[in-house]
């Protein structure tokens, strides 16, 4: 079995880095002007993971695979018309799509997410990643949550280190 990482108390060795690929189409020249696509998007990708992923080392965990495509003709022409109005025309195309309003339940595991994923909660134990899994069953009329928090190992020198973590999380 081939192994990407070696993880062990004290901290984790990334051994091959994952592959993110990021891949849209894009308008690549507005008039006679080139759009910087692809350096655009790796840097805001690069930046997005510098700030909400704390202990990834972008440069070498990571390799950004970047596919981008020449958008549609009609697409490229509204934004070459954009100026010419005040507002770009609207399009078919999607971006973000969701469901709204939010159901009971999904609000409560929303909020549940944030305070795990909180700043003040980070800075009070800085050992929670931030992968977490929140699960909501309902058990005939009542909610029960259960939440799954992900420790970062190089917080921990051995087993009994993780393991006072998780009751002081608990409590």
């Amino acid at each position: 079995m081939v192994h990407n990482s070696i993880s062990d108390f004290g901290g984790e060795k990334v051994l091959k880095p994952t592959g993110i690929l990021i891949a849209d189409r894009a308008t690549t020249r507005i008039r006679n002007q080139v759009v910087p696509i692809e350096k655009i998007a790796m840097s805001a990708v690069k930046d997005w993971l510098r700030k909400n992923l704390r202990f990834l080392v972008v440069e070498s965990h990571n390799k950004l695979i970047p596919k981008y495509r020449i958008g549609s003709n009609n697409l490229v022409e509204l934004f070459q018309r954009f100026g010419e109005i005040l507002l770009p025309l609207p399009t078919t195309t999607s971006v973000g799509v969701g469901f709204f309003p939010s159901t009971f339940p999904e609000e409560n595991v929303m909020q549940i997410e944030k305070l795990p994923n909180s700043k003040s909660t980070k800075k009070l134990f800085p050992f929670i990643g931030e992968d977490l899994k929140i699960m909501r069953v309902k058990v005939s009329f009542q909610l029960h949550f259960k939440i799954a928090i992900a420790m970062v190992d190089q917080f921990d020198s051995h087993i009994g280190d993780y393991l006072t973590k998780i009751i002081l999380v608990k409590t």
